[in-house]
């Protein structure tokens, strides 16, 4: 039970991100919240896991629980540590220095007799447990960790803030653009522009509901229709947008790579989860498991998922249906949001403007149980037809064998890279310039999530109100210098990434020359091992 409920937290870390990176052109102070909450809870679980459970004791309880196991796998890979040190950069010289400084006292303790001598000796000068954690770290694959950790940071700033912060300035000034335009003009140019926008794989749902509720609801206003028929107007508008978007995704873009062995080797069609995922999905009717996957996964990619595995169109959108309980709130939001924005006295307006929050906050609290519920529901599947998919044939896919050889294929590939991120091997130059690229992405990441880099700013408000009229003036001084981290880091990747492939090509051309003089096949790997 214990394991079950570090998962679902776990989950809910992740999902947190997504839901923060959804809420952030709200603005309405809760992306940045749920974003913290998500960080702080991710690490509190990797401590907890870590140091009080212990991995040992995680394998043994969960052998047989596929999720699980694939969390652990997560939790052990490079990319995770490289998530881990971003987040570790500052703590860990704390940490070590406390734990010198506890030996330290310990050992004066023994010498006084206050503690019985247990034969360390004076040589030891750290405690037991922070030496075993420093040989955990030094046995990391050390570049893969440093190189992941600054691709991770690179993607997360990117989303976060560029896509994000991007939308809602976007969004703003169309809406500004709009405003003025008769009802069928601006719900025209809005439903193009949505469809475009949801056809992007980084861009959210909820922003493009939230400017419908703010631009048709103020066109119905002006157009004497009221408050209430222009909520309805956005709302209807809002969920058929979604349908349109959802059709689309799935017929222009999943159908059009169903046959593609690389995107369905992207996809891992050949696991367990995602057996259990077509499962869910192929079966006819409305079901929670179904609503589930469908609402609660990111639009994107859940939609071009049922292209790929070409289920029928129909019922993927009659399962789509309950979006309605997001998407509604999240109208409303936007409407109060304008409300508030309109009202001279300062009581009504913070009244629609908690109200905003209010219905923000539901949304995000709907979209949360979803994926939650998803994980649970697709967890549930993979448990009860555990043996069908251990024999091989339950839920294949027909182009499975195709997948499985590129997948063998790509690893042999990948051995001559993986070769030249072994730490050894890797110039002492380029060590320093690959922890100091992590370090510096590390306080980019602080100074996005602790700093406040850019002044606060929303859909409701108008870019023409900004000083100078100029998007610049959201940046703070701190976002200036998240910025520069992020290219500083990235230059050390490319460099790093250059260096590492001029050395493939090196050991390729070794590996050319040598069957000219010798006849046995395994030349190749020889020349790998003696690089």
């Amino acid at each position: 039970v214990e394991l079950r409920v570090l998962i679902y937290c776990l989950a809910l870390a992740l999902f947190g991100a997504w839901v923060a990176a959804s809420l952030a052109a709200g603005d309405l102070g809760l992306s940045r919240v749920v974003l913290r909450l998500s960080a702080a809870m991710g690490a509190s679980i990797a401590v907890y896991v870590g140091y009080v459970i212990g991995l040992a004791e995680i394998r043994r309880a969960t052998r047989n629980v596929s999720a699980v196991n694939m969390v652990i796998e997560l939790l052990h890979s490079d990319i995770a540590k490289g998530a881990f040190m971003l987040l570790a950069w500052p703590l860990l010289p704390v940490y070590f220095v406390y734990e010198v400084l506890h030996q330290a006292i310990r050992s004066c303790q023994k010498c006084m007799g206050v503690e019985p001598n247990d034969g360390d000796g004076p040589s030891v000068w750290i405690t037991a447990e922070a030496k075993q954690h420093w040989e955990e770290l030094v046995n990391w694959n050390r570049a893969s960790v440093l190189e992941r950790s600054m691709l991770v940071g690179i993607f997360y700033v990117t989303v976060q803030v560029g896509v994000s912060q991007g939308v809602t300035v976007f969004l703003s000034w169309l809406s500004d653009e709009i405003a003025p335009w008769s009802l069928p003009s601006m719900l025209a140019v809005l439903f193009a522009i949505g469809e475009v926008m949801f056809l992007l794989p980084p861009v959210p749902g909820l922003p493009i509901y939230l400017i419908s509720g703010i631009v048709v609801v103020q066109r119905c206003l002006q157009d004497g229709r009221g408050f209430w028929v222009g909520v309805a107007v956005a709302s209807v508008f809002s969920v058929v947008l979604k349908m349109v978007a959802v059709f689309l995704q799935q017929k222009a873009i999943g159908e059009s790579f169903s046959r593609s062995v690389k995107v369905k080797k992207l996809c891992a069609i050949h696991t367990p989860t995602m057996k259990a995922v077509r499962h869910i999905l192929s079966r006819p009717g409305l079901d929670t498991a179904k609503v589930a996957v469908l609402v609660g996964g990111p639009d994107w990619p859940t939609s071009v998922l049922t292209g790929i595995l070409r289920l029928n169109a129909g019922q993927m959108l009659l399962g789509t249906m309950p979006i309605v309980l997001l998407i509604v709130p999240v109208v409303f939001a936007g409407a109060f949001m304008l409300q508030s924005a309109q009202e001279e006295s300062e009581s009504s307006a913070d009244k629609y403007a908690r109200l905003a929050e209010v219905m923000s906050m539901l949304s995000s609290v709907v979209l949360v149980g979803m994926m939650i519920a998803a994980v649970y529901q697709i967890e549930s599947v993979q448990q009860q037809f555990k043996e069908e998919i251990e024999q091989g044939d339950w839920e294949k896919d027909p182009q499975e064998g195709e997948v499985l050889q590129a997948i063998e294929e790509d690893e042999q590939k990948s051995k001559a890279y993986e070769h030249f991120a072994r730490w050894n091997l890797v110039p002492s130059g380029m060590q320093v310039l690959l922890y100091f690229g992590s370090m510096i992405m590390s306080a980019s990441i602080y100074l996005v999530l602790l700093a406040d880099p850019f002044e606060s700013f929303s859909i409701a408000d108008h870019v023409s109100d900004l000083p100078g009229g100029s998007i610049l003036a959201l940046i703070n001084t701190s976002g200036y210098a998240a910025f520069a981290c992020v290219l500083v880091a990235a230059a050390v990747l490319t460099t790093f990434e250059l260096w590492r492939s001029m050395q493939v090509r090196s050991m390729a051309g070794d590996a050319e020359a040598k069957p000219l003089t010798s006849g046995d096949p395994r030349v190749a790997e020889g020349v790998l091992e003696r690089a």
